[in-house]
């Protein structure tokens, strides 16, 4: 039985054994009422359901990653499941408890304030203070695309991907369709990794943890840029780092159908890229080989998941070159098949 406070109208069909002793119902729940139940009469009776919970004003979510100083991990483990959860319940006020409470990406949730103004969001790192009526957020930074599928959060993730494109103020801002990214030394970020760090306990620790341009990168990405710029001149640059606006970066990736990145945190920009797009991404050889690691594999997932067409060029060592006939090759190449 379905187990909550909320007066919930008897529904004339066997439900799972679920208990849920929450104020609200997390994401997964709201999914499973959602898409098992799909007749008329039951469809409205979980219409009602949602008109109930869409009244409550203030929700209290934790996050259950201990990464989110990472951009990837953030972006898909903590930032992306709170969007979907906010557009599902649209509450007045969040209450999100984690552990990096000092992150400079937590800049973002003062960004997303700004663009839904009836929305207020609390950031707290004491979890035993943390009201015994909370959501967990479901991550999303270690997956593929099975998973996602199989638990429904494909879906929720492409609404979340939508309602944030909604939000991206409007600009003068040239369209590019064809953009080039360019890793660039992030000295806030590092001086953050510097001094807070948290380890899978949770407890932080004071050594470097430095971010993925101090610890990888394409020694000949200058060369690559000019390259490229000569046979499509309009291919434009694009870099950030944790001082970037975020609304400013999607706009810049959201028009593109062809991306060249190095491997890295980037690639959540993968998402907001129209359908079909071409991506070449340039890869260290030791992680094209980590295929165990699902978050270091992503841009598989997020290849299929936008129906792109992805090539990768291999780069040995972590700080080598990579061979830009190789990448203008597969340029010319994917746009023949395009």
């Amino acid at each position: 039985m379905l187990e909550t406070h909320l007066r919930i109208p008897t529904i004339e069909c066997k439900l799972p054994n679920l208990s849920i002793n929450n104020s609200i119902l997390d994401i997964g729940t709201r999914s499973l009422l959602e898409t098992q139940y799909e007749s008329d009469y039951t469809y409205f009776q979980y219409k009602k359901l949602t008109k109930e919970l869409s009244q409550i004003e203030t929700m209290c979510v934790m996050s259950t990653i201990n990464q989110s100083q990472h951009f990837w991990h953030m972006m898909l483990g903590e930032f992306l499941p709170l969007v979907s959860l906010i557009r599902t319940n649209m509450p007045k006020k969040i209450i999100l408890y984690k552990m990096q409470i000092e992150s400079p990406f937590n800049a973002f949730y003062t960004e997303l304030v700004e663009r839904i103004p009836q929305l207020e969001i609390e950031i707290h790192g004491d979890m035993e203070q943390i009201d015994e009526r909370y959501s967990l957020l479901i991550p999303w930074d270690h997956v593929t695309l099975e998973d996602l599928q199989h638990s429904g959060d494909d879906t929720r993730l492409r609404h979340a991907i939508d309602y944030l494109k909604t939000l991206v103020p409007p600009s003068n801002q040239k369209k590019s369709e064809f953009i080039i990214e360019k890793r660039v030394h992030d000295t806030r970020l590092n001086s953050y990794y510097e001094q807070y760090y948290a380890d899978k306990t949770g407890k932080a620790q004071t050594f470097m943890q430095k971010h993925g341009k101090s610890r990888r990168g394409v020694h000949n990405m200058t060369n690559i840029i000019q390259t490229i710029q000569m046979e499509y001149p309009d291919a434009t640059v694009v870099s950030g780092t944790s001082q970037t606006r975020l609304f400013d970066q999607i706009r810049a990736h959201m028009y593109a159908n062809t991306f060249v990145f190095e491997h890295g945190a980037a690639m959540f920009y993968i998402l907001c890229m129209q359908p079909k797009a071409t991506l070449i991404e340039i890869i260290p050889e030791n992680k094209s080989k980590n295929t165990r690691n699902k978050a270091v594999q992503a841009t598989k997932w997020l290849a299929a998941f936008g129906q792109h067409h992805l090539r990768r060029v291999i780069v040995r060592g972590t700080h080598g070159k990579a061979d830009i006939a190789t990448i203008m090759k597969c340029l010319r190449d994917m746009s023949d098949e395009s």
